[in-house]
């Protein structure tokens, strides 16, 4: 399992499937990549462009253009992105998942537009840096020939495309579950991972959404689920609402 996590002083760790650490650092020594950090240069716009036709085909935005519209995003995503802050940096009150934000938002839609604009891309951006530091220290895969590699928590799927955007060999065939609670936000992640992974180099990678509540202190997942060589997730333990011992 590769677990990608930060605390307050942003050390971020990075676990095996043995719980054995990998990799532990703190952000500003993860060293980015030339392809990793062209690809969100400025002079790069194709990442904007194809999060402009996700958004506009899961009807999440009007236009492509409003990606670009101080107004709209004054108007409809800065708000969103504010109280997800707060939340994240433990200024609300009320801490917890994500589910109760959704629900008691003024405008669902566009408070996941916000995070999807707003946290996906750094957070895709930060697992993609991650997966390029094992691959520059030396990490090889030793899977099987077929990726299956499941994202706990997934949301708009930053662990899965941000692996699909890094320099680390992985298998050519593969396919990724993707577990989250929160339907709509599935199916932004599906779609997403779908569109990245056409774009970017794995057309013969797969994605399946599932929609389910994690609960730790029962079960991870159903007996006939499989096996998976490759479990990951982004933001994902702290948002559990039970405590780190008893997982």
């Amino acid at each position: 399992m590769f677990d990608f996590f930060v605390r307050k002083n942003e050390h971020l760790c990075v676990f095996s499937h043995r719980s054995r650490i990998l990799l532990s650092c703190y952000d500003n020594r993860v060293r980015v990549g030339p392809e990793l950090n062209s690809r969100f240069s400025k002079e790069n716009t194709e990442f904007q462009s194809l999060l402009a036709e996700v958004a506009v085909e899961l009807k999440l935005m009007d236009s492509p253009e409003e990606i670009i519209s101080e107004r709209f995003l004054r108007r409809s995503v800065v708000p969103h992105i504010e109280r997800f802050s707060a939340l994240f940096n433990r200024l609300d009150k009320e801490q917890g998942a994500l589910g109760r934000y959704w629900k008691e938002s003024s405008n669902p839609a566009h408070a996941r537009l916000a995070y999807y604009l707003g946290f996906m891309p750094c957070n895709l951006f930060r697992v993609a840096s991650v997966f390029d530091e094992l691959a520059r220290l030396g990490f090889k895969w030793t899977g099987k020939n077929e990726l299956r590699a499941i994202e706990w928590g997934a949301g708009p799927a930053a662990g899965a495309t941000g692996a699909a955007l890094s320099s680390l060999a992985l298998p050519k065939e593969g396919t990724w579950a993707l577990i989250e609670q929160d339907k709509a936000m599935l199916d932004v992640g599906t779609l997403w991972s779908e569109r990245v992974f056409e774009t970017y180099g794995h057309p013969e990678w797969s994605v399946r959404g599932f929609h389910r509540r994690i609960e730790p202190e029962k079960t991870w997942l159903p007996r006939a689920a499989g096996k998976f060589n490759l479990w990951v997730s982004s933001y994902f333990l702290n948002e559990l609402e039970v405590k780190p011992d008893n997982l």
